[in-house]
């Protein structure tokens, strides 16, 4: 990667690294292997990412490699197998390190590939991580899909937000955060075409079950919750018709039937 750009993308993958079935989508940050009535969820941000980076014409996969029980052997063949020249990884905070490992092993099949890892660990250590990784160029901070969506346009990263990224070896340059994204209902719907939904069920009877985002953000200020932090308190709520669309789409495409609702409340 240049010092201020980023080359075009051609093939992209985006990962959640074989690192244990753990909750890393915003306010989450743990193990769901040690929970015993909660589903497996589906990587809900790097399925928004994938359609929007579909939605440009680039030929995209998204890898789920602990729910599918894959070993870093596994990603080794798909980097190697795939080619991509955009790597996309979905950090944890708990599996950060082994997380962004990923990196020296993406640069070694492809040298030019380009880094990029998102998760809340980068709200407050993205220069760090930076610094820690050498191997890895950028990440995004919070505002996932409206970041990605200017990732694929903008050219310049300067003009970009809500990212940190290494500009030459020894410069890591953090820009202003992004705006609360409100646009929602301009998002594609989650690129389930990209996982494999069966294997993500509900822990009562075994059926398929996905996540559907109907509000995203908090009002409310409690001291152990990231959600208030993260959304700068504020609450932005899906039209009812797109929600209902994207259950249509989910019951006729996917057969799913069961379906876990990210709603918050305001005061």
């Amino acid at each position: 990667m240049t010092r201020n750009s980023i080359p075009r993308v051609k093939k992209a993958l985006l990962i959640n690294p074989p690192t244990g079935i753990c909750f890393r989508d915003g306010r989450c940050q743990g193990s769901i292997e040690l929970l015993t009535a909660q589903p497996e969820r589906i990587p809900l941000e790097l399925a928004y990412m994938a359609a929007l980076i579909q939605e440009k014409g680039i030929v995209t996969r998204l890898r789920d490699f602990p729910m599918e029980k894959g070993t870093w052997q596994d990603v080794e063949a798909e980097l190697t197998g795939f080619l991509p020249d955009l790597l996309i990884i979905n950090v944890g905070s708990p599996t950060v390190d082994y997380d962004l490992s990923v990196c020296a092993l993406a640069k070694k099949i492809n040298p030019e590939i380009i880094t990029l890892a998102k998760g809340a660990h980068f709200e407050i250590f993205d220069k760090d991580s930076l610094e820690k990784f050498p191997l890895l160029d950028l990440v995004i901070r919070h505002e996932v899909e409206a970041v990605m969506g200017k990732l694929l346009e903008v050219e310049e990263l300067d003009d970009i937000s809500g990212i940190t990224f290494r500009a030459g070896d020894n410069n890591i340059i953090r820009n202003k955060n992004h705006a609360i994204f409100t646009e929602l209902d301009t998002l594609p719907f989650p690129a389930r075409n990209l996982l494999k939904n069966e294997l993500y069920t509900r822990p009562d009877t075994g059926e398929p079950l996905t996540i559907v985002m109907t509000s995203r953000g908090c009002t409310y200020r409690c001291i152990f919750c990231l959600a208030g932090e993260l959304s700068d308190y504020n609450l932005v709520v899906r039209d009812y018709s797109k929600v209902v669309d994207e259950i249509e789409e989910c019951v006729k495409k996917y057969n799913i039937k069961n379906f876990f609702f990210y709603k918050k409340k305001s005061h």
